[in-house]
């Protein structure tokens, strides 16, 4: 393939990766995912990904590319039936998934080579579309995306520019079935994207999206497209050749993004208010959704930290700074009843 119709096929997959996000983007606005039963995030599972970003490509090397695909096989099939679910109930979403994955190792194995990048290329996409949305839907904050992409800047290039381990990996995974990358063009210097990539450059816009605002989620998807944009041009002209740390230009300004939004925003915004498009509320106000307000029994404190409110029916029952505590307190005042809990922006 000449170097021009490179230069080409880069702009098509800079197109393509911004539909991509776009889709996330209307995908988390309009569809919800019922929420697994895998608790709240925190530090600790930001940790234990941050360990398997490093741990699994070694793995993967290391055996056979029939496992590879095997593990892939396993994790594309359970991406693409939670994003379909919500969109075809029962045992159709079941079976559009397995028909996916299905065509992908039916072209990789004996169609062209072609057929093989656009069939994979499909599902990498759908899947990427489902998996960030179930992280930010399953409440995983800007805040944890933000420590994510800060971890992954530092490895990423010292994964691409410091040692082999990213050119390692992609040699082990091109050609194989759900190899997890975007690849749109064939030879010895393809244009392609990581899976690691496109799952930053797809899930900190959702997460901006849920815990800032629409404008957030617009503003993140403008910056990791221009980041995309940038690497494009870059190639073009000759600055860059071989694999481009993408994610140590993008995960900076994920940081920055976070930590600017936070301070203009006070707080994040929970799961719970992004579903009902609630916005945080001053102590001592109307709850919109309980109608409820402070107690001679249980009154709100006033001061400039948040807290949680315990509530039972339309009344405070317990305040304290955690969830945990208010049910806690709501008990120690004679509340017998589950109450609901609810966090509150002091002013």
């Amino acid at each position: 393939m000449s170097s021009e119709s490179a230069y080409l096929f880069s702009y098509v997959l800079l197109g393509c990766e911004s539909l991509l996000v776009a889709i996330a983007l209307v995908y988390h606005a309009k569809v919800r995912m019922p929420r697994p039963a895998i608790g709240v995030y925190n530090r600790a599972d930001i940790l234990i990904m941050s360990l398997l970003v490093v741990v699994m490509p070694v793995i993967y090397v290391a055996i056979s590319g029939a496992i590879v695909s095997a593990f892939f096989c396993l994790i594309c099939y359970a991406a693409l039936q939670v994003t379909i679910a919500p969109l075809a109930r029962g045992r159709a979403s079941w079976l559009i998934a397995a028909g996916l994955c299905a065509a992908d190792l039916v072209a990789t194995e004996w169609g062209g080579p072609h057929q093989a990048l656009l069939v994979n290329d499909v599902v990498i996409g759908i899947a990427v579309v489902g998996a960030a949305n179930l992280w930010v839907q399953s409440g995983m904050r800007s805040a944890h995306i933000a420590w994510f992409a800060g971890f992954l800047a530092v490895y990423d290039f010292v994964a691409t520019s410091v040692t082999s381990s990213t050119d390692d990996f992609i040699a082990r995974v091109s050609g194989i079935p759900f190899s997890p990358e975007w690849v749109f063009t064939l030879g010895p210097n393809p244009v392609a994207i990581g899976l690691g990539d496109l799952l930053l450059l797809s899930v900190f816009p959702l997460a901006a999206h849920r815990s800032f605002g629409a404008v957030a989620g617009i503003v993140a998807m403008a910056i990791g497209t221009a980041v995309v944009a940038a690497d494009t041009v870059a190639y073009h002209y000759g600055v860059l050749h071989g694999a481009a740390p993408v994610l140590t230009v993008l995960g900076p300004l994920v940081v920055v993004q976070h930590h600017l939004w936070r301070r203009a925003r006070g707080r994040e915004r929970t799961t719970g208010e992004w579903r009902r498009n609630a916005v945080p509320v001053a102590a001592g106000a109307v709850l919109a959704d309980h109608d409820i307000r402070s107690t001679d029994a249980v009154p709100l404190p006033d001061g400039p930290t948040g807290f949680w409110v315990a509530i039972d029916g339309t009344r405070v029952v317990g305040v304290a700074p955690t969830p945990g505590a208010a049910r806690r307190k709501a008990r120690e005042n004679g509340c017998t009843a589950v109450p609901q809990v609810r966090e509150i922006t002091a002013t």
